[in-house]
């Protein structure tokens, strides 16, 4: 292992970001957790770097972030949630699982306040 990041205080080793790689499994849908950097989510807006890894991965659903922005698409197979940001777009994402059927959406924080 070796120390890699965006800058000071950003430095960090590499082995949790290979362990967030392998998911979660919650009542039988495998669901991957990335940051999203590390697929062109800012660059890609089809996302497809992420959906094919999400793909070859046999997830369900990606949960990612990095661009502070919500998206909730579930048209290729996959879903893809980004929760956006509470502070600079005002939403939050959720996962609802229920008789099999993985459900999200980005939702609006503006009443929270």
């Amino acid at each position: 292992d070796y120390p890699f990041g965006g800058g000071q205080g950003m430095v960090m080793m590499p082995q949790p970001i290979f362990d967030a790689l392998r998911g979660i499994k919650a009542e039988g849908k495998k669901i991957l957790l990335t940051h999203g950097h590390a697929y062109a989510v800012k660059y890609e807006h089809d996302c497809r770097s992420l959906l094919e890894r999400a793909k070859e991965c046999g997830c369900d659903c990606a949960v990612f972030g990095h661009t502070h922005e919500g998206l909730c698409d579930a048209s290729r197979g996959v879903v893809l949630l980004n929760p956006g940001s509470i502070k600079y777009g005002g939403t939050y994402g959720v996962i609802e699982i229920e008789d099999g059927k993985l459900k999200a959406a980005v939702c609006d924080a503006s009443y929270l306040a």
